[in-house]
């Protein structure tokens, strides 16, 4: 049974209520409330489980009703009423189990939108959950079927769903949120993460529980007047902060009504307090007002476990000398124990024998503990620190090498302020037996006895090995001439790739430095000679090619169909340049094209062509199927700056092609870049480029040349 409809006054603190009373027609029509919107005119439209929309006045305290009538198409298309939102020209917008309902306060009709299978622009599901406006006059709709943009000037309803094999579209076809920020960002909450939707590609940023979300159960969101975004979940409040992309979360220890939060209940009021409502209730509060506690908190070490059982304190010093030698013995014996308690310890010896280590830790801070978050690191031995939570707050370790190590170990409050300098312990694992003094001086002397007896046999040998050496001189010369053969005919097969036929690394560092040393010599003599500059037929243009999506080619067809491919990828290079430049295999479905003494001024041309005959050949990976790739290219000339030719290795020009690549591959995929210095003399400059791209290319040091229309889409980064 639902409480019907409740009015708080904020002054008094008391609850007003609004029950259904069969015997009042002007009453509420259903003590079951899905979804409460103010309208321009202060009315309040109410949607309830099974009876209809209500129309409250504030000032009459009366209720009108509207309900589906069977036999008047123009009445509410279904009972059960779930979204409800006022557009800017005044219409009431219903969500309802069987559709979308658009209703004219004029006329007092409603206009239905449904699914239909034959329509592609029609409703993509009729159980709606949310309705939004958004700031351009579209309403959003979320569905238990996707997300829907409609437009209502042509009313015509554009889908985006989850779809399996693309990683940008929805994460999740259940929406039960939907809000526009005041930057225009449109968010989307999901039955599985939060979306942030770009308008302009269509596609879709994801937010789960890995990236700091409390819960991937998104129900609401609202936002604060700070321009943050609150979100309602399964598991709590996230607060969400775009510019830092940090989520900080807050869960019953906060004080919220309950972890779990209702899919339909938010808002928001003038004053800037947000409105969240649960099972157990609602929470209201201004988020301003909400302060995080920066103490940090005390990291203590709470226990030693030597093969998971807790170690012993031994107190009297005076019956043990805690020394080296002594604590082998208590290894042995299996009486280890600790001289005082661990958290006053700051250094702990162990030795070869104790190979399963685990030390436990606790963070002084109990405003809501199960938050608090830790990290440990042990230096020398880990190289990144291990995040772990209030569950599992030990460090375990397993056959430490001999040596000193430093364990140490952070946490946070449940705000997210961090101890960085926490707490710390001195680790040392003595060596075993055969690694001490004594081994090592046996073991030299064992080792100057097999030296002397080595000399000593080697010493009868030596006539023997005369003798024999002035044999095998004789057979020696006979098969050097065989030698010379075979070492020719596996100097062809080194410098060639088995797969592809084409030339492999060894060959370009075999055979390309006589190019590099002729047009150095060029270069050379045009400067000493103050001649002009003249590039015609004077660069080495290096092309990176890489083909777009391989791994998806070996997962689905399998790696004989993958090795088929870039098999047939050294005729698409035959067809495209000269029989003179090389062409090798770089590594994997990467390839290398060299254009010798070419122009680099048509590198922009034999870029589209290569790229263009990649994305039309057929590449046959059976003989009754063929299947459609397309690739990625980077490419710069040597030299890169003309008036200091030697300035930039060639293996630094195809570095920056392999940075064209890649840009080229987070940018759009089936497309080249390609970098020419402009004015760069200082190859100083020119060591940013990779972390400096575009600033070299606003200050016109460098020009990007690509077959993407927009340069400004390239992602450098």
């Amino acid at each position: 049974m639902g409480g019907g409809l409740n009015r708080f006054n904020p002054e008094t603190n008391q609850f007003n209520h609004y029950r259904h009373d069969p015997n009042q027609p002007n009453s509420l029509s259903d003590d079951k409330v899905y979804v409460i919107t103010e309208d321009k005119n202060n009315n309040l439209w109410i949607g309830t489980d099974k009876n209809g929309l209500n129309l409250f006045n504030p000032n009459t305290e009366r209720f009108k009703h509207y309900r589906h009538d069977p036999s008047d198409q123009n009445s509410l298309s279904d009972n059960p009423v779930s979204a409800i939102t006022e557009d800017k020209q005044g219409n009431i917008w219903i969500g309802t189990w069987k559709g979308l309902n658009q209703y004219n306060p004029k006329t007092e009709k409603f206009t239905h939108y449904r699914h239909d299978k034959t329509n592609p622009n029609s409703l993509s599901n009729d159980s709606v959950r949310v309705i939004t406006e958004d700031r351009h006059g579209d309403l959003w709709i979320g569905t238990w079927g996707g997300l829907n943009q409609l437009n209502p000037n042509t009313k015509k309803f554009t889908h985006f769903k989850h779809l399996a094999d693309d990683p940008d579209s929805l994460s999740d076809n259940t929406v039960y949120g939907i809000t526009e920020d005041s930057q225009g960002n449109l968010w989307v909450g999901t039955a599985s993460g939060l979306n942030l939707l770009n308008r302009k590609t269509g596609k879709f940023t994801h937010f789960f529980e890995k990236d700091g979300l409390i819960n991937n159960v998104v129900y609401r969101i609202e936002e604060a007047n700070d321009g943050t975004i609150w979100l309602s979940t399964n598991q709590g409040l996230s607060n969400f902060n775009l510019k830092t992309n940090r989520f900080i979360n807050y869960n019953m220890g906060d004080g919220l009504q309950s972890n779990e939060f209702n899919a339909d209940a938010s808002g928001s009021n003038a004053k800037g307090e947000l409105f969240f409502g649960g099972i157990n209730g609602f929470n209201r509060f201004i988020p301003n007002d909400i302060k995080a506690n920066t103490q940090q908190p005390t990291v203590v070490f709470t226990d030693m476990l030597l093969s998971n059982q807790s170690v012993p304190i031994f107190n009297d010093l005076d019956e043990i000398r805690y020394d080296q030698t002594q604590i082998i013995k208590s290894a042995l014996n299996n009486n280890y124990a600790l001289t005082k308690a661990i958290h006053s310890s700051s250094d702990i010896i162990l030795t070869h024998l104790q190979n399963l280590v685990t030390f436990e830790f606790s963070a002084l801070h109990y405003s809501n503990p199960t938050k608090n978050q830790f990290a440990y690191k042990m230096d020398g031995f880990d190289e990144q620190w291990i995040k772990t939570d209030h569950k599992n707050r030990r460090a375990t370790y397993t056959n430490l090498p001999t040596g000193d190590y430093v364990l140490r170990v952070k946490a946070s409050n449940p705000y997210g302020i961090w101890n960085d300098e926490g707490a710390s312990l001195n680790i040392t694992v003595l060596p075993p037996p055969w690694f001490s003094w004594w081994a090592y001086s046996l073991y030299f002397i064992i080792f100057v006895i097999i030296i002397w007896l080595i000399i000593r046999a080697q010493r009868k040998k030596i006539e023997f090995v005369q003798k024999l050496n002035e044999t095998l001189e004789m057979k020696v010369t006979e098969r050097t001439l065989g030698l010379q053969k075979a070492n020719e005919e596996l100097a062809k097969i080194s410098v060639t790739d088995e797969l592809t036929g084409l030339k492999n690394r060894r060959f370009i560092t075999n055979n390309l430095k006589n190019d590099i040393d002729l047009i150095l010599r060029r270069q050379r003599t045009v400067k000493q000679n103050n001649m002009p500059q003249e590039q015609n037929e004077s660069d080495l243009v290096f092309f990176l090619l890489d083909i777009d999506d391989f791994k998806q080619v070996n997962d689905k067809y399998g790696h004989s169909a993958g090795d088929a491919v870039l098999m047939q990828i050294k005729p698409i290079l035959s067809a495209v340049f000269r029989e003179t430049d090389y062409f090798v295999r770089w590594g994997g479905e990467e390839f290398l094209v060299i254009a010798r003494f070419s122009d680099r001024s048509n590198a922009s041309y034999l870029a589209e062509k290569l790229r263009r005959a990649v994305e039309v050949f057929d590449f046959e990976i059976d003989e009754h199927c063929t299947i459609n790739k397309t690739c990625s290219i980077g490419f710069a000339s040597f030299p890169f700056i003309i008036s200091h030719p030697e300035a930039l290795s060639w293996e630094r020009v195809v570095d920056i092609a392999d940075h064209c690549l890649y840009a080229a591959k987070k940018s759009n995929k089936n497309t080249w870049v390609g970098l020419d210095n402009i004015s760069c003399t200082d190859i100083n400059i020119l060591a940013l480029m990779p972390k400096n791209t575009e600033t070299l290319i606003a200050a016109n040091i460098l020009e990007v040349s690509s077959s993407l229309s927009n340069k400004s889409d390239i992602k450098w980064d």
